[in-house]
C-alpha cells in the first residue's frame, strides 16, 4: 500500500518482535519481524551480524538430520 506522505515515522519497537501474530494484530510499538536487526532498550533498530552456514562434504556418514548453532565474530 503506497502511503501519500512526505515523512513517515516508523518505531520505537519498544514492544519487541512479535512473531506469534499476524502482521494485522500487532500494536504500533511492536514490529513484525527482523533480519540480522536487534532491538535496544529504546526501542531502536541497530544492525548487528548475521549467520553463515557450513556444510561438511563427508564429515558423517549416512544422512542424519543436524542442527547447530554458533556465534563466532
Amino acid at each position: 500500500m503506497a502511503y501519500q506522505a512526505g515523512t513517515i515515522k516508523l518505531g520505537p519497537w519498544t514492544g519487541g518482535v512479535i512473531y506469534n501474530r499476524p502482521a494485522e494484530d500487532v500494536g504500533a510499538n511492536e514490529c513484525t519481524s527482523m533480519n540480522n536487526t536487534r532491538i535496544n532498550a529504546a526501542g531502536a533498530v541497530e544492525k548487528r551480524k548475521g549467520f553463515a552456514s557450513y556444510e561438511g562434504a563427508g564429515a558423517i556418514s549416512g544422512a542424519p538430520t543436524i542442527t547447530g548453532v554458533h556465534d563466532y565474530a
